[in-house]
């Protein structure tokens, strides 16, 4: 329902321009029904119906019950405004419409605004009742606050070298590099031996340091003999070479003698 104050003229202009209004919200009726009033027969007001593609439909002269959904809605606007003591004539329409369209209706068991807008219309008496939806998501976010408060992000992009917790046989932690991210906090990972797994971020472990992969012996299963810390990924002593009673380094080694001195 829409109500418009005209004032104590209503011409076919004024008729029109509050139908327009009314189209600018709800869009174009297929059908419009009236009376045969002065100002729904007019010239004007039917060229606008035209132009709107509006099919106008004028009931018969002196018999209101063929328009009775207009003329009942009449009844219950003017027993609405009698009830209503205080206020000027647009705040006593206001009242009277927001109680009208959020008020079930007896046959559907819905407001007319529900069923219109899809959604229901919050009104004083609904602040009355606890929203148990909106009171769910505070409690969420809370919880989210505390939990963010103790928590540290750490983001992984593709290629970084990242420690991987290991489920198999062997160390706990093996190296290896993020493939894709496959979610907010997964990602897919390749370990050294090829091998790719799914692991969430708590699984993982920033490096820094260079590993080489290590040589899988015969007899061995994969992982096993890996060293579990990156203490152990330790440079190897260079290859000594056993030469009389002192020891040599290859590189000393290989020096060139100087000639003996004559």
């Amino acid at each position: 329902m829409d109500i418009h104050y005209t004032g104590n003229s209503c011409t076919s202009a004024i008729t029109t321009e509050k139908l327009r209004d009314s189209f600018a919200t709800h869009g174009l009726p297929d059908t419009l029904v009236s009376d045969n009033g002065l100002c729904f027969v007019s010239q004007q007001f039917e060229g606008f119906m035209k132009g709107s593609g509006i099919r106008h439909v004028r009931t018969a002269p002196y018999h209101s019950a063929s328009n009775g959904l207009a003329e009942r809605a009449v009844q219950s606007f003017k027993a609405g405004m009698r009830k209503q003591s205080s206020g000027s004539v647009k705040t006593k329409v206001a009242k009277f419409l927001l109680n009208y369209r959020t008020t079930p209706h007896t046959t559907t068991g819905v407001a007319p605004a529900q069923l219109l807008m899809g959604r229901r219309l919050t009104t004083s008496i609904y602040r009355l009742f606890p929203d148990v939806s909106r009171k769910v998501v505070q409690t969420q976010l809370q919880q989210k606050n505390y939990h963010d408060q103790h928590v540290t992000y750490r983001p992984f992009q593709v290629q970084d070298r990242v420690f991987i917790r290991n489920y198999a046989n062997g160390p706990i932690w093996v190296p290896g590099v993020i493939l894709a991210v496959t979610g907010p906090l997964s990602y897919e990972c390749q370990l050294v031996d090829g091998r790719r797994v799914r692991r969430h971020q708590d699984q993982l472990r920033k490096r820094e340091v260079e590993v080489t992969p290590p040589v899988v012996r015969e007899g061995l299963s994969c992982g096993e003999g890996l060293p579990e810390t990156v203490d152990s990924f330790q440079k190897a002593p260079d290859p000594v070479v056993a030469g009389g009673p002192f020891d040599l380094t290859l590189e000393d080694s290989l020096v060139t003698p100087e000639e003996p001195v004559i």
